[in-house]
């Protein structure tokens, strides 16, 4: 099984729309409401040329490594992460798929080496994030408050965002605040400024960020709008939990030291 986060790309706004990547390119969403490209996109606004592959050994064995043709070359896999996500971050799977990831970027490296390229190439090796080292714990959030002073909740896991029932916000957050345990909990004027969403049209009034390794779900399926797994009125409590509930999670605070990812890199620069 193949499990990719659905929060990737996506998102929804207050009038419960969905929003996917193209709008996300077109509304400024990203870094709290300025604008932020991807290096992909910023070196071609640039013009330089650039390559994406899938990180594979065949990729890895068939790409032309030629610094006249390509200027930017990015492999990504997510390979490693998925299998976190079914069997957990300390998993046998997932130290194997390590090392395979290992192998593949020796690989790179001597195919670097052979082409006499190590003074005129940079190689970098980054993660988006890191990942908990204990399994998860979750939280209901219906056990602890109101339910029906919520109009509907965006997103599960590491955090989740409530947009409350007319006039129930400050009711909602002081529930929220007094009664769930194991989070963090803010009214969306005060996010840190530190996690660049508060200025974001896709994020809520209220925002509540689950500490390492607890994460959030819901019992009450009809509040939850995303997920669309959510919206289907067939499914169990405990099927959408089969469908929705990994082993690991990202998205908790960026100060957890879990959440680090990795950065190496080699070259000129």
């Amino acid at each position: 099984m193949q499990f990719k986060p659905y929060f990737h790309g996506q998102g929804v706004d207050k009038h419960q729309q969905i929003l996917n990547e193209i709008d996300f390119n077109q509304t400024l969403l990203y870094n709290g409401g300025e604008q932020t490209k991807s290096i992909l996109l910023a070196a071609r606004e640039q013009g330089v040329s650039t390559s994406i592959f899938q990180l594979t050994q065949d990729s890895i064995s068939n790409i032309s490594i030629n610094v006249n043709q390509k200027q930017l070359i990015v492999f990504y896999s997510e390979t490693l992460y998925s299998q976190a996500l079914i069997q957990g971050s300390q998993s046998y799977d997932v130290e194997k798929q390590v090392e395979v990831l290992s192998k593949m970027i020796e690989n790179l490296q001597n195919r670097i080496t052979k082409s006499n390229l190590l003074k005129t190439l940079d190689l970098i090796v980054l993660s988006t994030h890191g990942l908990p080292q204990e399994s998860i714990q979750w939280i209901y959030l219906d056990d602890f408050i109101n339910m029906h002073n919520i109009a509907f909740v965006v997103s599960l896991g590491a955090f989740t965002m409530i947009y409350p029932a007319q006039h129930k916000t400050n009711q909602v957050y002081r529930e929220l605040l007094e009664n769930v345990p194991n989070v963090k909990v803010y009214l969306r004027e005060d996010i840190p400024d530190r996690l660049k969403l508060k200025n974001s049209i896709k994020f809520a009034p209220i925002l509540v960020i689950a500490e390492n390794p607890f994460s959030i779900f819901c019992r009450n399926l009809e509040k939850i709008v995303f997920p669309k797994f959510a919206i289907n009125n067939q499914l169990s409590s405990s099927s959408a939990e089969e469908l929705f509930l990994p082993q690991t999670q990202s998205g908790y605070d960026n100060l957890d030291k879990d959440m680090r990812g990795v950065f190496f890199a080699r070259g000129p620069c």
